[in-house]
């Protein structure tokens, strides 16, 4: 596995970012660190020019998928996306709870197989005294119009009743906790 030093270099997100704590966590399920990739620390815009020039061999993307920049670098080029193995997948979840797997279809970039990742889920946060009644409202909003929200963004499809408390690593607020117990989503 460690053949991969050989390649140019591997972007791994801008200093600071989710990105780059998250790619030192792919990374490290492999047995591989920064040192073995050559890891560059590039934004997102930044590596896809860099994969686009044939800069860098290789980007970590942690954002919504499909991503712009990546899209249209494979219409006009082949690119491939690498998954991670199942093995990689089960010693990140069991690690970072936040985390959760996601299979992406074939063609979700033009040209590329299915794959399967893990993905860290969008978060509503608001302060625990914030009055239970309105977070109630809002999470009944939310959840009834899930299908809107779903529909309005490429990657909402992985968006669904069954996945909503999915990678959930903060505790609900007490409004929160009231809805999803009277649809039965929790105990």
């Amino acid at each position: 596995m460690k053949t991969v030093a050989n390649h140019k270099t591997v972007t791994v997100g801008p200093p600071g970012s989710g990105t780059l704590t998250n790619s030192e966590r792919v990374l490290d399920a492999y047995g591989l660190t920064f040192e073995d990739v050559k890891a560059k620390e590039l934004d997102f815009t930044e590596s896809a020019e860099a994969i686009r020039d044939g800069h860098v061999d290789a980007a970590f993307y942690m954002t919504g998928v499909p991503y712009g920049p990546v899209t249209d670098i494979s219409i006009t080029q082949p690119i491939n996306v690498l998954g991670l193995n199942q093995d990689a997948i089960h010693k990140l979840l069991e690690e970072y709870p936040f985390l959760v797997a996601i299979h992406y279809p074939e063609n979700t970039y033009e040209g590329t197989g299915g794959f399967d990742t893990v993905a860290v889920r969008m978060l509503i946060t608001t302060t625990e005294d914030m009055d239970e009644d309105i977070v109630y409202d809002l999470t009944k909003l939310l959840v009834e119009q899930i299908d809107s929200i779903s529909n309005t963004h490429s990657c909402g499809t992985t968006i669904s009743k069954d996945t909503l408390l999915d990678g959930l690593s903060i505790p609900l607020h007490p409004g929160a906790q009231r809805y999803y117990k009277e649809i039965g989503m929790l105990q």
